[in-house]
Order: C-alpha cells, then structure tokens, then sequence
C-alpha cells in the first residue's frame, strides 16, 4: 500500500526532485513496470540521459536474468520499448568505446553491422530493425541527410517519449 501511495505522490510531484525521490521510494518498496517507465520518463524530461541509460539497462537485465526468454509474454513489448529506448539514449549521449559497459556496448553492436541473420530477441519487425541499424550506422558516419530522412521513416514505430529522443538526437548530431 504505501508503495501505491509513494508511486500516486511521485505522479502529483511530476518530474521535480521530490517526485522523482518518491518513485525511488516506491521502486524500492515493489517495484512495478509502471513506477519504472515513469521514473525514466521523468529522467529523460530533466535531459538526465546517463541515469535514465542506467535504470533501462539495470530492468532489462532484472527481465532477462529472471524471465524465461520463452515465458515472457507481455515482457517482451516491454522489453522491445527499452531496447529502441537504449538505442537512441545511446546514440544521444555518444560514450567512448572505453567508458561503455558491456551490455550497453552489446546493445549497439546488434545495431552497427548489418546481417541477415540479426538476432531479434524482441519480436522487430524487419523494417523496423533495418531502419534502427539505418540510424545507428547514420550516426556513426555523421551523415545528417540519411538522419533527416530516417526521422520520418522510423515515426511510426516511435512512443512520443521516443519521438522527442530521436528529434534531440538529431539536434545534437546537427550542432556538431
């Protein structure tokens, strides 16, 4: 119950310190897939990039370790959500090679070479991986045409959330 009560406060406190101080309360207590998007939502509305990075890895990982890949149902929506999330979090803040953490290394690894056989561990349509490996491969070479034409492309497959990451993206790849 008071794990509720924390998540319903953190709603009414919006993305503010407090609110996000009360989704930690709430995760802590139970967490729910609910209390976690919110709280990397209300990260990623503060353009705190790196933590919302981090929270997204740390439940994708909690999912794989502790689901069974063949029983995850509902998860694997989740999942798939997360892992165009991670994409574009990752392409927006550009780590070094060295300072990357294996998983998150691993995640743009799937997207930077493209096989016909790429692993799709989360129901992809094909157009919407060949368009991700696009993007990423895109960013790599800095070639803000191809990006400008993605954006429409992969519109469709985006939440809203996912929308406003791609546009920062290519804000931040065109200031460059």
């Amino acid at each position: 119950m008071s794990a509720g009560l924390a998540l319903e406060l953190a709603l009414a406190l919006d993305s503010t310190p407090a609110g996000i101080q009360q989704l930690r309360i709430a995760i802590d207590i139970f967490p729910t897939t609910k209390a976690i998007s919110t709280l990397v939502s209300y990260h990623i509305k503060q353009s705190d990039y790196v933590s919302a990075l981090q929270i997204l890895n740390d439940f994708v990982d909690f999912i794989e370790s502790y689901i069974n890949a063949g029983a995850r149902g509902n998860y694997n929506v989740i999942l798939h959500r997360c892992e165009v999330t991670r994409v574009l979090l990752l392409l927006i803040l550009q780590p070094s090679p060295q300072r990357l953490a294996p998983s998150l290394a691993q995640v743009l690894e799937k997207y930077a070479w493209i096989e016909e056989t790429a692993n799709n561990d989360f129901n992809m349509s094909e157009d919407e991986l060949l368009l991700l490996q696009s993007l990423v491969l895109a960013c790599q070479s800095h070639d803000y045409q191809a990006l400008l034409e993605l954006e429409g492309e992969l519109w469709p497959y985006l939440n809203a959330e996912q929308k406003e990451l791609l546009h920062k993206l290519i804000q931040v790849l065109t200031a460059q």
